[in-house]
């Protein structure tokens, strides 16, 4: 009978001939006569007969195989999302504003000495609850009270005009021109909307201290 190999057999196939092979011996055949009728060289047999003999039945039970082992603790994780979440690069030295795969692998590396792929950090942010989102620009100088009034008043006023007059609303920089320029993406946390979008709209209209007028919300 032609020798097998074993690594082309499902699991529980193995572990069937495994349990045969050795109670073929327990009832009295040379593991030699069990090698050739199953198709196994003996060495595979004796090394299913010393497993049976230290750990008993279940020795010769199949078991899937242990994945790699995690580079980074949970503790460590869960450190990478605090030096994440609400944090610029540049309090950490870097000159670029926004978070993305390979400035946190830089970061890692530097504070665990630790290497890890651009996916393997893509599926660990993901992990840690957070997305590659667009940062929200607003105005340092503003006045939230007088935003949460601008929101709670004028812009209900507005609203209400635009729809009167079947016209839409536009909100502009302080210049006075639409700006449109994309920002990059950085990694936070994930927001979600009644839509189940992470992004939230961009119809939210701002006001700062010193002018009225609504200005764009980038998210």
């Amino acid at each position: 009978m032609p020798i097998i190999d074993g690594r082309t057999l499902d699991h529980k196939t193995l572990e069937h001939l495994r349990q045969l092979a050795v109670a073929k011996v327990q009832a009295g055949e040379r593991p030699s006569d069990v090698g050739k009728s199953l198709g196994f060289y003996r060495t595979s047999i004796y090394r299913w007969l010393r497993a049976h003999k230290k750990g008993g039945g279940q020795a010769l039970l199949s078991r899937k195989a242990k994945g790699p082992t995690p580079k980074l603790t949970e503790k460590q994780k869960a450190q990478v999302a605090r030096w994440l979440v609400g944090k610029d690069p540049r309090q950490y030295g870097f000159d670029f504003g926004l978070w993305n795969r390979k400035l946190v692998g830089v970061l890692i590396a530097e504070k665990f000495q630790v290497t890890l792929t651009l996916p393997t950090i893509g599926a660990l942010l993901h992990s840690l609850g957070l997305s590659p989102q667009k940062p929200l620009r607003r105005a340092y100088e503003r006045d939230e009270k007088a935003v949460e009034a601008w929101r709670q008043t004028v812009y209900p006023q507005l609203l209400a005009r635009a729809r009167a007059e079947g016209a839409d609303i536009f909100f502009l920089d302080e210049a006075g021109v639409e700006s449109d320029s994309p920002l990059g993406r950085t990694w936070g946390q994930k927001r979600s909307d009644a839509g189940g979008e992470d992004l939230r709209s961009a119809a939210e209209g701002e006001c700062n201290q010193c002018s009225q007028r609504p200005r764009r919300v980038l998210v």
